[in-house]
């Protein structure tokens, strides 16, 4: 073993064994955000394909601006 893997093996064990490295939390955390944005984007353009092109103005209101 040389002293570069003998060195990150002990800091392996002395973390807890734990091989979770920063880049791959981070990873993790944009591709929720990216999953959590495409659901979000998709909800938002059904709903904007109900909305009406254009808004009937109320008679009262009508009445008013004349």
């Amino acid at each position: 073993m040389t002293r570069v893997s003998a060195a990150a093996h002990l800091h392996l064990m002395a973390s807890g064994g734990s091989a979770l490295g920063a880049g791959f939390i981070a990873f993790m955390v944009v591709l929720v955000l990216s999953v959590a944005s495409y659901f979000l984007f998709r909800s938002m353009n059904r709903h904007l394909r109900k909305v009406p092109t254009s808004f009937e103005v109320p008679a009262t209101e009508q009445e008013e601006t004349k």
